[in-house]
């Protein structure tokens, strides 16, 4: 069994553009955290495209 916690802190910024995912099952685990670019225009897209394309590859 895999058990894991995450946190993330928007900081001094508006909204937090990181992106994180896990995907699981009882042997294996991915886990993907990407940076939303600190407040560079569609910072939150690009993080997010990169854990949604990693979590397609992997499953």
């Amino acid at each position: 069994m895999i058990t894991y916690s995450d946190y993330s802190d928007v900081g001094d910024r508006e909204k937090n553009e990181d992106s994180k995912a896990c995907m699981c099952d009882s042997y294996n685990g991915l886990f993907v955290l990407a940076d939303g670019l600190g407040g560079h225009g569609k910072g939150e897209y690009a993080s997010a495209s990169v854990v949604n394309t990693s979590l397609q590859m992997y499953g």
